[in-house]
């Protein structure tokens, strides 16, 4: 399959996140994978950049983060959410402007939210079911 989400940056580069743990970065018109956890064999479905910096979503709640390096490394992002919320959380979409994180999915009862870059995460109801 190939990628779920993309994130295009011209004057750093690009990034990919698609099915089975799969990150790429695209660098002066080179591809190459990202090594990276196996991610439980979970789906990324959602990516965003701004500057440097990025965020990458997926299913069961995973929260991704790049600091400073274009998408060439990631971690974990610590929600400090209860696993099983968070397992809950199939996240399809992410949004990242300045410091204000914003990933949603399924079911649309909740967003996630962070507004310091993702170092903190809470949920905010939308009043759907």
């Amino acid at each position: 399959p190939g990628p779920r989400a993309t994130s295009w940056r011209a004057a750093s580069g690009s990034a990919l996140a698609g099915a089975w743990n799969r990150l790429a970065k695209l660098r002066e018109g080179r591809l190459s994978a990202v090594d990276m956890d196996t991610l439980g064999g979970r789906t990324l479905t959602g990516l965003a950049t701004q500057g440097s910096d990025g965020v990458a979503v997926g299913q069961g709640g995973l929260v991704l983060l790049s600091k400073g390096t274009a998408g060439s490394s990631w971690h974990f992002g610590e929600t400090k959410l209860p696993r099983e919320v968070l397992a809950s959380f199939d996240l399809h979409a992410v949004s990242f402007r300045g410091k204000r994180i914003r990933a949603v999915g399924r079911p649309g009862s909740a967003v996630l939210a962070s507004d310091d870059g993702g170092s903190t995460w809470s949920l905010q109801q939308t009043g759907q079911p």
